[in-house]
């Protein structure tokens, strides 16, 4: 559980100035509040809040308890942060935008030739201004890299690997610190023998986004899924929660018919086995007569949801204090989504940027790489 806590302590230190005390402590700082964790022996500046339960989520806006829960048993507080650090408005850090977004912008042309599908879409945590994509069913078991603005950055090969039906991509937590996630779970016509799969990639060191890294082969983990019941269900948006590991999946339901539902793998995930996913939920998307969801995004800081349809994008943000899967009930807002046919011809993909804001891309040959930011 060590590689938990390290992950936290970066998060916090990526949100305002810190100091390291001589009893291995930390103290943070942000433009309103300095907030001191002396260890095991938790002290406080502001509130000393101590607890072993289940991780409290943050979120911008009132100030909110942040509690290690799950990763430090307690040992680690960050006692209470404010807006200041964590306010998504002019200078986010969680993705989410309290000021509101703007329109669509252009961010660059895909470069890539062999990227004619893509499908799915994840902004690197550890390489910042890199984004990882991959082609839809059929095509080759290949990660595409490429920079904020579309320039190709070389290709991660997982060799002997399968690419049945890939149909989205995420980042999140592994032992090695940030990992790729590839979900092979589309099932257009629930005929997929199954199990499902997801792949995961540790994020190569080499990468930037500046230099290409040519073609390069990758190791890789599989982890198999399991619907309740062996049940069959054509998803095409796989998330992973940046803390916990959790892996969740959404089904693309009928059009005009039926509501997504979620499901959710708790990790740690196994090689050797099936692993089961869970129902979470019944969603209240696709809202209305908007067409089937097709891709999502769980920001950074664990708090905010973005889903996608082919005609709209959702927003979905966490509860202070409630459970991470309340998300999936909770009421949503509609932010900018590429206008179906116009901008995007067949857009199946978003991924949150890491300094605030969102990514489109379509499906088809050169597309148009589209950023929404921050008003």
């Amino acid at each position: 559980m060590k590689w938990f806590a390290a992950l936290a302590l970066i998060v916090m230190a990526g949100c305002g100035g810190y100091d390291v005390l001589p009893d291995g402590g930390v103290v943070f700082h942000d433009a309103s509040t300095t907030v001191k964790d002396a260890g095991p022996a938790a002290a406080d500046a502001s509130v000393a809040t101590s607890d072993a339960g289940d991780l409290t989520a943050f979120d911008a806006g009132p100030p909110v308890v942040i509690d290690a829960g799950l990763f430090d048993a307690g040992t680690f507080d960050a006692g209470t942060f404010d807006a200041g650090t964590f306010d998504a408005g002019t200078s986010p850090v969680c993705g989410r935008c309290t000021s509101g977004y703007t329109g669509l912008s252009n961010a660059g042309t895909v470069q890539s030739t062999a990227l004619t599908e893509a499908s799915g879409l994840a902004a690197s945590h550890a390489h910042p201004g890199v984004l990882y994509s991959h082609n839809d069913s059929g095509g080759d078991p290949i990660i595409y890299v490429l920079s904020t603005s579309g320039a190709d950055l070389g290709q991660l090969v997982l060799t002997g690997a399968s690419n049945a039906d890939w149909e989205d991509i995420s980042m999140g937590p592994c032992p090695t610190g940030t990992c790729i996630y590839i979900g092979e779970i589309g099932d257009n016509n629930k005929v997929n023998p199954g199990p499902y799969a997801v792949y995961r990639v540790a994020e190569p060191a080499m990468i930037s986004a500046t230099v290409p890294v040519g073609s390069l082969e990758v190791a890789y983990e599989k982890f198999m899924l399991r619907y309740p019941n062996d049940e069959k269900h054509n998803a095409e948006t796989l998330m992973v929660h940046p803390f916990t590991g959790d892996v969740y999946v959404v089904s693309k339901e009928q059009q005009f018919v039926a509501k997504s539902v979620a499901y959710k793998a708790t990790a740690p995930l196994s090689t050797s086995t099936v692993n089961n996913l869970v129902k979470i939920a019944t969603m209240k998307v696709p809202d209305k007569l908007d067409l089937e969801i097709v891709a999502g995004d769980i920001d950074a800081c664990g708090t905010t949801m973005l889903l996608r349809s082919y005609s709209a994008m959702y927003q979905f943000v966490l509860t202070p204090g409630a459970a991470f899967d309340t998300i999936f009930t909770s009421g949503f807002s509609r932010v900018t989504s590429p206008i179906l046919r116009v901008e995007e011809d067949q857009g199946e993909a978003v991924a949150w940027a890491v300094g605030g804001g969102y990514y489109t891309v379509s499906e088809g040959s050169k597309p148009m790489l589209h950023f929404v930011g921050c008003k």
